[in-house]
Order: structure tokens, then C-alpha cells, then sequence
């Protein structure tokens, strides 16, 4: 399910401006506002919308480039993010009560070997993995419902923080 839905938001369009080769964009320049203007892809953005330096696009309600499916976040796929994240987080956690759960029977029911180090160590780094994984993704979660609730994006909940 999690590679499904990254692929699902790396292979979305988040809402691309596209260019209308037919406008003059020194033309458009006397019939807008210059920060209306988009001088790289020669757009007319909508106020919400962002160039992405990464992707060399603008992109409707710019949230971020996500480095994580390689594409940027935006109007249309937002919602796919945020599925992807949270399938993210729930696998971090089942990762983490399985280990503990192996760990626990094996040692408890399992007649536990000592010298078996290997096993011993193999779960502990992947719990400890999982939750150093699952703290940054549950921010992650938290701070993309906190945008989703109030109804902004991340540059846009930053800037009024700067204010």
C-alpha cells in the first residue's frame, strides 16, 4: 500500500501552471502586477502559487518539493500526500510493535538462546529505526493536518509566523 500510494503522488501533477505560448509575456507585463508574473515559466500564477526551483515549474497552492517521491506538492496531489504520509507512519508503528512483540515472545516463550547476539541486536536497531523514522514522520503528519485544517500552505503558515 505505501508503494502504491508514493508512486500514485510522484507520478501526479500537483497543479502545474502551463504556459500559453500564444500571450507575449513584455505585454503581460504592462497588463499585470510583476509579482502576478512568473519571469521563469512566463505564467500568470494565481496569488497561491509558488516556483519550484527544483522542478522549474509553478506549481497552484505550492506546499513544498517533497525529496521523498521527487515531485512537488501542490493543489492537486495534496491529498495523496498526506495518504502517503500517514501509510508511512502506520507502517513505522507496526514495525515497531512487531519487533517488540518478536522480541518479547522470543525471549519470554522462545527459550532464548544467549550468544545470539545477532538477533538481539538486529531488533533493537530496527526499533530503534522505526522510531527515530515514525517521530519525524508523525511531525511530518501533524504539521500537514495543522496546514489542511487551517486551510494554508507551508510557505504560507511560515510567512504569517515570521509576522
Amino acid at each position: 500500500m505505501s508503494l502504491f500510494s508514493n508512486l500514485l503522488v510522484k507520478f501526479s501533477d500537483p497543479g502545474y501552471l502551463k504556459c500559453d505560448d500564444s500571450l507575449d509575456f513584455i505585454s503581460l507585463l504592462k497588463e499585470f502586477q510583476p509579482h502576478s508574473l512568473c519571469p521563469y515559466c512566463k505564467v500568470i500564477k494565481d496569488p497561491r502559487a509558488r516556483h519550484c526551483n527544483i522542478c522549474d515549474v509553478c506549481v497552484s497552492r505550492f506546499d513544498h518539493h517533497c525529496p521523498w517521491v521527487d515531485n512537488c506538492i501542490g493543489r492537486a496531489n495534496t491529498k495523496r500526500f498526506y495518504c502517503f504520509i500517514l501509510t508511512q507512519l502506520i507502517y513505522l508503528i507496526m514495525v515497531i510493535f512487531a519487533s517488540i512483540s518478536f522480541f518479547v515472545v522470543e525471549v519470554k516463550f522462545g527459550g532464548h538462546k544467549s550468544g545470539n547476539a545477532w538477533d538481539d541486536l538486529s531488533t533493537i536497531v530496527a526499533v530503534g529505526l522505526a522510531l527515530g523514522g515514525s517521530s519525524s514522520v508523525g511531525l511530518l503528519v501533524l504539521v500537514q493536518a495543522q496546514n489542511f485544517c487551517s486551510g494554508q500552505t507551508t510557505p504560507e503558515r511560515l510567512s504569517k509566523a515570521k509576522d
